[in-house]
């Protein structure tokens, strides 16, 4: 029978296993209220899917939105104002300001880029909507593709910056990302960290599960020891139990099958366990290797570990999900990251 569970990608606007948290209201009122925000969190959390379904939110309120990705407006060494050229003209294209590239090229080109600014505000102005709301996505891409991070908080500052300074209209700005430390984030940008789901979220998204045994409630407990309610994780394991085991007679040893099979005898090191990530820094960076190893060995043992948001040891642990901030430790994130963590690593 095939799953109802979606494992990858974000979730279209009125998915039915679409599990609204409590940051789904509140970002949608705060961008309402007419303020810039800043939606981060490790990967696989659904910071993409919130942004579609805030989007829709917006559109039904008379609020026109579009959206540019980081990664694909520049390269690395690239400077601010080849990034806020390439940036007006993304925006510009999908909401039909100017006619073609060669337009744009004779508008912008010789510009500076506070007159760039200006000049994007006044086609703006040019528009039937009083009210614009741009949402970037990969805002930490930026890290790969300016300088340093100084320069990375100075293109963002300036950017909501100018927008409120130069627009008659109301132009708000949403950056999403997650290998961003909270020091990166404007100022003038409330943020909003994208969290796992709370065991009643997770009961929520097991209700398919009501059709093939009573014990929904028990069945969700039991993922939720393994994922913690890690959202790709969690719906990982709906999936693999719904579509491949036959449900033996013990909730618990159906969880346990699904997550051997699903970590453990595949090495728990494909594409969607995150741990990937955690090895390509480490391969990028080979000079933490060493320390990374130490500090998973620590975590593993529980050992109390500061949390610090510009560790770079630390930082792809965090932005990959792995590990997480509780409090003012740093904490290994479930059961799942714990086991592979200890095959991989031989830990």
């Amino acid at each position: 029978m095939e799953s109802p569970f979606q494992t990858t990608g974000s979730l279209p606007f009125g998915h039915k296993l679409y599990i609204a948290r409590e940051i789904d209201e509140q970002l949608l009122q705060h961008i309402l209220l007419g303020k810039h925000a800043a939606i981060i969190g490790p990967r696989q959390t659904g910071k993409s899917s919130l942004r579609i379904r805030t989007a829709q939110g917006l559109e039904n309120s008379g609020i026109v939105t579009t959206v540019a990705d980081m990664s694909a407006l520049g390269k690395r060494g690239s400077l601010p104002e080849q990034l806020y050229y390439n940036l007006f003209y993304a925006l510009g294209k999908t909401l039909e300001l100017f006619e073609n590239a060669a337009a744009y090229k004779t508008a912008f080109g010789e510009l500076s880029t506070e007159a760039r600014f200006a000049k994007f505000a006044d086609l703006l102005n040019e528009q039937k909507a009083e009210t614009f709301v741009f949402f970037i996505e990969e805002m930490d891409a930026a890290l790969g593709i300016l300088p340093n991070p100084k320069v990375v908080i100075r293109f963002y500052t300036d950017l909501l910056k100018y927008s409120s300074k130069l627009s008659s209209n109301s132009v708000r700005w949403v950056l999403v990302g997650s290998g961003i430390p909270e020091m990166l984030i404007p100022q003038q940008a409330e943020l909003f960290t994208c969290p796992f789901f709370s065991k009643t979220e997770c009961d929520s998204l097991a209700w398919p599960f009501v059709t093939r045994t009573p014990n929904s409630k028990e069945l969700m407990n039991e993922v939720f020891a393994y994922t913690a309610g890690q959202p790709q994780l969690t719906a990982r394991m709906y999936s693999h139990m719904w579509s491949n085991i036959t449900p033996p007679k013990s909730i618990s040893e159906w969880a346990a099958q699904s997550f051997e099979q699903l970590f453990i005898a595949q090495s728990g090191l494909d594409n969607d366990t995150n741990l990937p990530a955690v090895a390509a820094s480490i391969k990028r960076f080979p000079k933490f290797e060493k320390k990374t190893k130490a500090l998973l060995a620590d975590l593993l043992n529980d050992k109390k570990t500061k949390y610090n948001d510009s560790d770079p040891v630390q930082a792809p642990l965090v932005w990959s999900g792995v590990a997480y901030r509780k409090g003012k430790l740093l904490k290994i994130a479930n059961k799942i990251y714990k086991q592979v963590i200890q095959k991989y690593y031989a830990i």
